[in-house]
């Protein structure tokens, strides 16, 4: 399965293609255009969710500059980024996340469902 294109949602003032591929976890990028992408290989349904949901906050947080890389460097592990925001900048950043995952969520699922049928023909 190459990646394949769910559709572009609304994340606040832009639009975010939202990409299926094989394999686990997911990411964002920027170019050429605004995309998260979320791994569908998991027959666990709420590790892809959650997946959605992790990058599309990724996202916004990254969007509102609120992610921060604590030594500066692009190809440090990413599992050093830290997030400072307030209490507002959070339901922001939730309405964004909100606003994008509530109509990307059915065709995740839809998505998926097709990868995991058993009718799917073998690789």
């Amino acid at each position: 399965m190459k990646d394949h294109l769910l559709g572009r949602f609304d994340i606040g003032h832009e639009h975010v293609r939202l990409m299926v591929r094989e394999g686990m976890g997911g990411e964002f990028g920027i170019l050429p255009s605004p995309t998260i992408w979320v791994g569908i290989e998991s027959p666990n349904w709420s590790l892809v969710w959650e997946t959605l949901l992790h990058e599309a906050f990724e996202f916004v947080a990254f969007r509102s500059h609120v992610r921060y890389n604590p030594d500066s460097s692009i190809s440090s592990d990413h599992g050093a980024y830290f997030f400072a925001f307030s209490h507002s900048t959070f339901s922001d950043m939730t309405a964004k996340v909100a606003m994008f995952t509530v109509p990307a969520l059915p065709f995740l699922r839809t998505a998926w469902e097709a990868y995991h049928s058993p009718r799917k023909k073998k690789r």
